[in-house]
């Protein structure tokens, strides 16, 4: 990559990048597209991870989402009793199984094994950090203007009415 100058500038791998790679299943181990947990019934007492659906707007809630939401799956009586321990701790709202799948589906089946997870470690060793990103467009996207507004009004807004 070049600068305005024709200067040539590196570009340092940033946690967006290794994000966007493991979202896509290609940092997996190879045990991962099989796994055996995956599935319901659910093996634990419970089962935590983020809820993309509502991170995402696709599923209603209620609570503040600014520093994430979290999905708990409680699968047995130790797990809902374990959920009780901690009701008036947090804040909880009750969804449905078809809500927490709705972008993990991890919870029913394991990731599909891509075709770049063949030869993606051999890029990562051969290629400069700059390359790897680029080639598997791994770069963090310039922010639209109408972005960056929308996100400046909504810090103003929290700012007044919290």
């Amino acid at each position: 990559m070049f600068d305005r100058n024709g200067i040539r500038q590196k570009i340092a791998p940033s946690k967006h990048s290794y994000i966007t790679a493991y979202l896509k299943g290609w940092l997996h181990r190879d045990c991962c597209y099989d796994c055996k947990f995956t599935g319901i019934p659910r093996v634990a007492d419970c089962t935590i991870g983020d809820f993309w659906g509502i991170i995402d707007g696709k599923v209603q809630f209620s609570g503040d989402k600014s520093c994430g939401v979290s999905v708990i799956l409680s699968n047995n009586d130790k797990g809902r009793k374990l959920l009780e321990l901690i009701r008036d701790r947090t804040y909880l709202e009750s969804k449905t199984i078809e809500d927490a799948i709705i972008d993990n589906h991890n919870i029913i089946t394991p990731d599909r094994r891509p075709e770049q997870r063949d030869y993606i470690y051999d890029d990562l060793i051969n290629l400069e950090s700059s390359e790897f990103i680029k080639k598997y467009k791994l770069h963090l996207p310039i922010p639209s203007r109408l972005f960056l507004i929308k996100k400046s009004i909504y810090k103003v807004y929290k700012r007044i009415f919290k």
